[in-house]
């Protein structure tokens, strides 16, 4: 009875130990790197539920990090002027979006055509599109850019359709 119980103890005691390694790590080996590769997967997983949703890090949304203004002033709307940008903000990191762009389509949609028809609809079509990773055409400077360029920011690779295609929506 005696040799049972040492053993089931000895394997708790062994158990524990490499629990302690996998989490914990001695001197920075083993779990150390485990528990970093665990918080690095941790910031990767809060800023794609933060895509998801529409906001930023502090909950804003990306329409509340930039003033947008009808372009032109008078007349039909062809597109919305980026007037006011927060430089660090959603709206610059991710699209690349710099104070003067005229955003002219969001995602399939064109600004001042049957379904973007005001600031307020551009600006709630922006927030969508920030989260379905979709991408946007601006004027700068008088050439036309489809942003965001280039891979995902942070190097996170853009979902296909959004939160539809992370479920396998059509």
């Amino acid at each position: 009875m005696k040799f049972g119980a040492g053993i089931g103890i000895l394997s708790l005691l062994l158990t524990t130990g490499i629990m302690l390694w996998l989490f914990a790590g001695p001197m920075g080996s083993g779990g150390a790197s485990y528990g970093k590769m665990l918080a690095e997967k941790n910031r990767e997983a809060r800023e794609d539920v933060q895509q998801f949703s529409g906001k930023d890090i502090d909950g804003r949304r990306l329409s509340e990090t930039l003033t947008l203004v009808a372009s032109p002033e008078r007349g039909s709307m062809r597109g919305v002027l980026v007037s006011e940008i927060e430089p660090n903000a959603i709206a610059a990191t991710h699209f690349g979006l710099v104070k003067g762009d005229v955003i002219r389509q969001i995602g399939p949609n064109d600004v001042g055509g049957f379904i973007i028809t005001s600031v307020d609809a551009a600006s709630d079509f922006l927030d969508e599109a920030f989260a379905k990773s979709q991408s946007i055409v601006v004027d700068r400077d008088g050439q036309e850019l489809t942003l965001p360029t280039g891979p995902a920011p942070a190097g996170r690779p853009a979902l296909p359709g959004g939160v539809d295609g992370l479920l396998g929506n059509p």
